[in-house]
This record gives C-alpha cells, sequence and structure tokens, in this order.
C-alpha cells in the first residue's frame, strides 16, 4: 500500500500537522491515518497544573520546526538488525513518501536514519505503519506482548509511557506491579497512575509499533537495561508484523 506523496513545500508542514495533534481525544475506531495516530497520546493522567504558556509554547508550528531541524549532529545508536529490515520494509511500502528528502537518491540507506531528522520520520512512519494495519494485532503474541508490557515504559518521553501504559491496561497489569520495580520511577511523573479514556478492549497496534519500536531503535532511557529477552521478543515481533501485513494486503 503505497501512500500518495504530497508536494514538497507540504512536506514538513504534514509532519508538525501530526505532532500537533497527537493530543487529541480518541473519539472513534473508524478514524483515518492521520486521526488514529492522535489517539497514541489521548489517554488522560491527572497532573500538575501548568501555565498556559508552558502548555502551548513547545507545541506550535514554528516550535516543533525548531525542534525537529535543530541538533541534527545528535548521536544515536546504531538501529538494530530487525529495526532496519522493518525501516527498509516501511521504506517499500511507501511510508516515507510524506518526505522523501530523508534518503539522498531515492535510495533506501539505513545511515539516512542517524539524526534526529531521520528518526523523526522513521517514528512517523512506523505510527502509519500501526494506524493502516490495526487488524494484524489480533495476530500477534498476547504473552510475548505481555512480557514487553511487564518490563514497563522504554522511555520517559510521554508518548512512550502512554503507549506502554495502554499495553498494561489490555492486559489488566496493575500500574503498581510495574512501577514500584521501575529504576526510572524517581524522575518518572506518571507512577503507579492509570490512562484513562483508552480502549480496553482491543489491542491498539499503533501503541504497540511505538513500544517495541523504541527498544528496537535502541531509543531507551539511559539508566534502562534492556534484558535480551526483551530484545529477542522485540526482533521477532517486527518481523512477525512484517509478514502479517504482506499477508492482509494480498487479500
Amino acid at each position: 500500500m503505497f501512500l500518495t506523496k504530497p508536494p514538497r513545500s507540504l512536506q514538513l508542514n504534514n509532519l508538525v500537522h501530526c505532532h500537533n495533534s497527537i493530543t487529541k481525544p480518541f473519539l472513534t475506531h473508524n478514524r483515518t491515518i492521520s486521526q488514529s495516530i492522535n489517539t497514541l497520546d489521548s489517554g488522560h493522567i491527572d497532573e500538575p497544573k501548568k501555565k498556559l504558556s508552558q502548555l502551548f509554547s513547545d507545541r506550535t508550528e514554528s516550535g516543533f520546526r525548531k525542534r525537529l531541524m535543530r541538533d541534527e549532529r545528535g548521536v544515536y545508536k546504531e538501529l538494530s538488525p530487525s529495526m532496519i529490515e522493518f525501516s527498509r520494509y516501511l521504506y517499500e511500502q511507501g511510508y516515507f513518501e510524506s518526505d522523501s528528502s530523508v534518503f539522498q537518491n531515492q535510495v533506501f540507506d539505513a545511515a539516512c536514519l542517524g539524526n534526529v531528522y531521520g528518526r523523526n520520520f522513521l517514528r512517523h512512519a512506523t505510527e502509519k505503519f500501526g494506524c493502516k494495519n490495526q487488524e494484524i494485532a489480533k495476530w500477534l503474541s498476547g504473552s510475548e506482548l505481555k512480557r514487553v508490557a511487564l518490563f514497563g515504559c522504554p522511555s520517559l518521553s510521554r508518548k512512550a509511557v502512554f503507549s506502554a501504559k495502554r499495553l498494561r491496561t489490555f492486559f489488566k497489569i496493575q500500574e503498581n506491579t510495574v512501577c514500584s520495580q521501575c529504576v526510572l520511577k524517581q524522575s518518572c511523573k506518571y507512577v503507579n497512575q492509570n490512562v484513562w479514556n483508552s480502549n480496553t478492549k482491543n489491542l491498539y497496534l499503533p501503541a504497540v509499533m511505538n513500544v517495541i519500536s523504541h527498544y528496537a531503535m535502541e531509543s531507551v532511557h539511559p539508566q534502562l537495561l534492556v534484558p535480551d529477552e526483551i530484545k529477542i521478543i522485540v526482533a521477532r515481533l517486527l518481523k512477525v508484523v512484517v509478514k502479517l501485513s504482506q499477508t492482509v494486503s494480498q487479500d
């Protein structure tokens, strides 16, 4: 399945729009791709009140442009082999067409995903994949996903935390069970807090992809030591979602 390639002048605007809309509430299960992406961060957790200027100062279009373009020299760990293959599949299926400038000469090269700009578009492409392939979630291994959910959150970013909490809610895992053993609890704003207003009957694939891609991209918190068991499960899940996606697209 290929997405229609927009004019180059709209490429960055599309990403900005996706970012600005990520916290809109979840309204229906029959969303379009862009609407579905918004639900990744749509859960609600009680937080300390902030000034209005603090809430919106970094969510404006210009603010996101600055964050996207600054520090492109940032050093990232290399993508895992399984994530490289998954990224290649995303490229072949057109999930990067919203910004063709990520890859030079229109040829897939994992090295082009090693900076801030490339990683942002890789995350966005992964979210789009999750939204377009929701139907395959029911065929994923529940036992393996539950192990990932029990391990905790891959990072302290809002989206990563909310996605991990969505998984725990689906598997009916108590927050205290995970948070009490988490090495990041002293720095986390959401310790023992539940995500509400989320669908607990169905496994939400964009949340799954967000969590496992953090591990596959090595985008985890520096204090977090990921066991080999989780890495193996993540690598296997990435291969499975590709195979399932290929099977569904052929039907």
